[in-house]
């Protein structure tokens, strides 16, 4: 964790409505005053319609925040502190503190497409679209005979997005976006693929380490993973949600898309398959832990699972927010804390949290090596796929000592015969977070 510092005043910018940048071919329409939503995004806070709906004035730029912290002034005299699971704010040269935006910026020059402020950097030109991350690159060739596109897509999670569209023939349609720990992929398929679908990919000098099922790592010459390819997740035409697990793998320099893991599945065509290319980033802990999984730790996914599952089967999920600038508020000036995510899947389902009471490894805890946690400390609301989980006695109980931090909450449901699947803090996308509301 870096030492906290106060955050640029740049944090000040505002996502307006967005024009679609078209160039002179008919296969992507012109859409004009576009406004893409970036909901449940950091940077979709700042915009005027959140400030109103959540009641915030503007950031608080008095505050110290860190790599994961948002800190608001709200028109009530209270503060609305944000805790997100993975980086939000990058450290410039200046040694400020910076949100990461991921608005899509055109270059007139070499016809490419970037994230607006990051470090890690998201790249989408004709036939390449990559990230590069302390001078590694990590990129894919795509072939389109075409100019990318600025495109508004419509990802899993339901928000509109802004992308990068290539189109590669009349079955495949792909989109690039940057999120904050990389780069996703949306390709959608029209019609059963007949044979495997490769693309070159260049990841400088890394190592590949395909022995997960749910990702690919990319290691360095010290054995430290240094980026990833996680395996995708999958919406067919019905709806239905799957886990395409050893679908995307890389061999000989490409990425190969798998034929025959696609044709196990019972697909309903037209399917929109997503996956991600993820640099390696310091995050909040969590992993899930599966039954049908029992020696698997699932610390680097980029999904969590509670419930029961048609894949993994009985699921259960452990969360901690260990490094976080909520310790320096009075708990007695805590007003709320509320733990939130959105579930990829339409299931609605009663959450439980338990408070933890045994110490657990994120990266080693499975299902066989799990603990027993009966303490029930909330239940869920959920709209529209939205759940939150009131947690505002246990975070006081962690700040005044009365709880350790580094223990956490586990996640399960209540119904037996459902369950949910949704973003992990690797995932870089829609990830959860706790809100914590105070006194000033």
């Amino acid at each position: 964790m870096k030492t906290a510092k106060k955050m640029a005043i740049s944090l000040s910018v505002v996502i307006a409505c967005i024009t679609g940048i078209v160039f002179g071919f008919s296969l992507f329409p012109k859409q004009e005053d576009i406004h893409f939503d970036y909901a449940d995004l950091p940077a979709n806070l700042i915009t005027d319609a959140e400030f109103k709906t959540a009641g915030h004035t503007g950031f608080d730029i008095n505050t110290y925040v860190d790599d994961y912290s948002l800190v608001y002034n709200n028109l009530d005299g209270t503060k609305t502190m944000y805790v997100f699971t993975h980086p939000i704010n990058y450290q410039t040269k200046s040694g400020l503190l910076t949100l990461i935006d991921n608005e899509l910026i055109y270059n007139e020059v070499d016809h490419s497409f970037s994230n607006k402020s990051s470090d890690i950097v998201f790249s989408g030109r004709l036939g390449n679209a990559g990230i590069q991350y302390d001078d590694k690159i990590i990129s894919i060739k795509i072939p389109s005979e075409n100019e990318p596109q600025m495109q508004e897509i419509q990802t899993l999670l339901g928000n509109r997005q802004e992308a990068i569209g290539y189109f590669i023939n009349d079955n495949y349609t792909l989109y690039t976006f940057p999120t904050y720990l990389g780069m996703r992929i949306q390709l959608n398929i029209s019609n059963k693929i007949p044979q495997d679908i490769f693309l070159p990919i260049d990841y400088s000098d890394y190592i590949i380490d395909d022995t997960n099922d749910f990702y690919v790592q990319f290691i360095d010459d010290n054995n430290d993973t240094k980026g990833l390819v996680y395996q995708p997740v999958i919406k067919d035409a019905n709806g239905d949600i799957y886990r395409l697990l050893k679908g995307v793998s890389i061999e000989s320099d490409k990425l190969v898309l798998s034929q025959e893991a696609l044709s196990k599945m019972n697909f309903v065509y037209p399917i929109s398959l997503e996956f991600s290319i993820n640099a390696y980033r310091k995050k909040q802990a969590d992993s899930s832990i599966l039954s049908g999984l029992p020696n698997d730790n699932q610390y680097l996914d980029n999904y969590l699972y509670v419930g029961e599952n048609q894949q993994f089967s009985h699921s259960l999920s452990l969360i901690r927010f260990e490094s976080s600038l909520y310790k320096i508020i009075d708990a007695s000036k805590i007003i709320s804390a509320t733990y939130t995510f959105s579930s990829i899947n339409d299931k609605l389902v009663t959450v439980s949290a338990e408070q933890c009471d045994k110490e657990w490894a994120s990266t080693k805890i499975t299902w066989n090596t799990r603990d027993l946690f009966s303490n029930e400390i909330a239940l869920s609301t959920n709209i529209e796929k939205k759940y939150e989980l009131d947690i505002t006695d246990l975070l006081k109980s962690w700040i005044t000592g009365d709880a350790d931090p580094h223990l956490g909450f586990q996640l399960s449901t209540k119904e037996k015969s459902t369950g949910l699947i949704f973003p992990s803090a690797d995932n870089g996308y829609c990830s959860p977070r706790l809100i914590v509301t105070y006194e000033a």
